[in-house]
């Protein structure tokens, strides 16, 4: 939501039952805040996705503004009554910066979402600019912050893993869903661009607790999916769920005259083909 002076802010609405405002939710049934990073200068935070922890507070992901229309992963913890969690990070927010790009790339990191697992600890996920240059180049990226809002230095580097397919040269490679397994492994799903026109492959690839490829999960560790009702296809994993031992997936695939939702089963096994179950 956009303020008079901080361009974008984070906003959140909680109704009641009928509909109409709650007003237990911070006395008005609603709230906004920004980040308000240092070096920027318009100030636009954005929301992504929300979830509630076993404790009801409301956890939101995000990106936050940091200047030269560059971003980093943005999370909030707020109370059951829409305050600002001051055991969150001390403030209630934190943000997370993979800065792969150096100090000539964008180091633009953007959460397309989040999930909390069943320790409490909180996965981040989405994408990273990892180019050296002024070219994009983005990967898929993830950080697990502990409940109190400091990065989980168990997983990944530092807390921080990044995935590429890297299908073309400078190409897109874009987190969208994550579920957590009965294990504790996480499966992440998305899309990575295999054209220059813009066209993608359907993707997922399974993390060990730790953050590093499950190597017993497709072919070490990622898989790529394509229906190929168009050509060029194009397509992409959105949702992700278990059912049992097997994976159930969501998206949309390009077919003749504009995009379909699908949902579909994927086979949970050792070393699995290009195909759906």
């Amino acid at each position: 939501m956009g303020t008079a002076t901080n361009g974008d802010d984070f906003g959140i609405v909680r109704l009641n039952a009928n509909g109409t405002p709650d007003l237990s939710f911070n006395l008005t049934g609603k709230v906004s805040f920004g980040f308000d990073l240092l070096g920027s200068t318009t100030k636009n935070d954005g929301v992504s996705r929300m979830a509630l922890d076993a404790a009801g507070n409301i956890v939101i992901a995000g990106y936050a503004d940091k200047g030269s229309s560059n971003y980093d992963f943005a999370v909030a913890r707020l109370l059951p009554n829409g305050q600002l969690d001051a055991n969150f990070n001390a403030v209630g927010r934190a943000t997370v910066a993979f800065d792969f790009g150096g100090n000539t790339g964008s180091n633009d990191d953007v959460a397309s979402g989040l999930t909390i697992q069943r320790d409490g600890k909180i996965l981040l996920f989405g994408s990273s600019d990892t180019s050296t240059s002024t070219t994009s180049n983005y990967d898929m990226a993830a950080a697990r912050l502990y409940p109190d809002g400091s990065l989980d230095g168990s997983f990944g580097i530092g807390g921080k893993t990044l995935v590429s397919f890297d299908l073309i040269a400078n190409g897109r490679d874009i987190g969208v869903g994550a579920a957590e397994q009965g294990n504790g492994k996480i499966v992440l799903t998305g899309y990575a661009q295999y054209s220059s026109i813009g066209r993608y492959k359907a993707t997922a690839i399974s993390l060990n607790r730790n953050g590093t490829l499950d190597n017993q999960f497709g072919n070490l560790g990622k898989q790529i999916f394509d229906f190929g009702l168009t050509s060029p296809s194009s397509q992409y994993f959105s949702g992700v769920a278990f059912q049992g031992t097997q994976i159930i997936v969501s998206g949309a695939t390009n077919v003749a005259g504009g995009f379909d939702d699908f949902v579909v089963r994927l086979k949970n096994d050792l070393i699995f083909a290009d195909e759906f179950e």
